[in-house]
């Protein structure tokens, strides 16, 4: 078992930052700034979804050459099952009562864009908040705005084509689940005929559960395993039916998958999201399941510091492969 005896002095997380005050860096879909860090190197608070956002890109831009997993993004279980993640929804739209439609453009949309400098001409910063009255459910509605710019000129945006849709409703979106595996493989290029989880060694599915404690599902194909990584609960019966669910669509062939529940258990109550985000870090690098005795909460407190200290590096300058895997285990 990897275990790390922690006999560092101990320095007030503030000190050990306030270098990097005004660091301020985008990187991997997320701005790396002080906030970020504190929240990262605070061993008593928990990973946000930005934390997890921007370590499951780093992994994936420096490890997918040599593994191919299908990463799921940590808001498909948010959308799939909204009642067990209890998140907000990453939606655009949203029906608030019956005759209303309200179209919300939000300010940092997922999956995020490329960044903009919205400072150069022809752009203006600006919230758009826009209440369309619609009397008939399913009713195609369009938008147009006339904006100024700096100097002086008129350009016309027009939103076209706005479907409203009930929303599905109970504890499976099914169709929303569908659709994403859809989209992934019309993205990536793949069979449209066979789930993606089908088409790839292995699948990693971060889930939230209420806001408050991240785990993660892994399948690995050749071995027909599915593992229910949870360092601290029992498997949930909702999400073990919802994983079923998700491996049934556009299945190619009979599989007799198995479950797997035994993984490395935590004893601090915040580090949940690192044990989430070293499993994946173990299948890119070893190309197989973390097991239950291979590390303890002392490794995984460790690999919480080189996390930090990853995050600075990357903010630095480009990695490689060799060395995050290094920086990550400490090496």
């Amino acid at each position: 078992m990897k275990t790390e005896s922690n006999q560092r002095p101990q320095i007030k997380v503030e000190d050990m930052l306030k270098q990097f005050k005004n660091i301020n860096v985008r990187k991997n879909g997320v701005t790396i700034d002080y906030q970020f860090l504190l929240q990262l190197a605070n061993q008593e608070r928990q990973l946000t979804s930005q934390h997890m956002l921007f370590f499951i890109s780093l992994f994936q831009k420096y490890f997918s050459k040599e593994r191919k997993i299908f990463v799921a993004d940590h808001y498909f279980f948010v959308d799939y099952m909204p009642l067990l993640t209890k998140q907000l929804t990453t939606n655009v739209i949203q029906s608030h009562e019956k005759d209303y439609l309200q179209l919300i453009i939000p300010d940092n949309p997922y999956p995020p864009t490329q960044p903009i400098n919205l400072n150069e001409p022809f752009y203006e910063k600006k919230k758009q908040v826009d209440i369309v009255q619609t009397n008939q459910a399913n009713k195609k509605q369009q938008i147009q705005q006339l904006q100024e710019t700096p100097n002086g000129k008129k350009y016309q945006f027009v939103i076209q084509n706005i479907e409203v849709t009930k929303a599905e409703e109970g504890k499976f979106r099914i169709k929303t689940m569908q659709n994403k595996l859809d989209q992934y493989l019309i993205q990536n290029q793949l069979n449209f005929s066979i789930n993606p989880i089908y088409q790839h060694e292995f699948t990693f599915f971060p889930i939230n559960l209420k806001n408050a404690h991240w785990m993660s599902i892994n399948i690995d194909l050749k071995k027909q395993i599915i593992l229910y990584q949870d360092s601290a609960f029992i498997a949930n019966n909702d999400i073990k039916e919802g994983i079923q669910k998700i491996i049934d669509y556009k299945k190619p062939s009979k599989v007799q998958w198995k479950l797997q529940t035994k993984s490395p258990q935590q004893r601090s109550s915040q580090d949940c999201g690192v044990f989430v985000l070293y499993a994946l870090f173990n299948l890119f690098t070893e190309g197989q399941f973390v097991q239950e005795k291979q590390y303890d909460q002392n490794y995984i407190s460790m690999v919480r510091q080189n996390l930090l200290q990853l995050t600075i590096k990357e903010a630095e300058a480009e990695l490689t492969p060799e060395l995050v895997e290094k920086i990550v285990k400490g090496l």
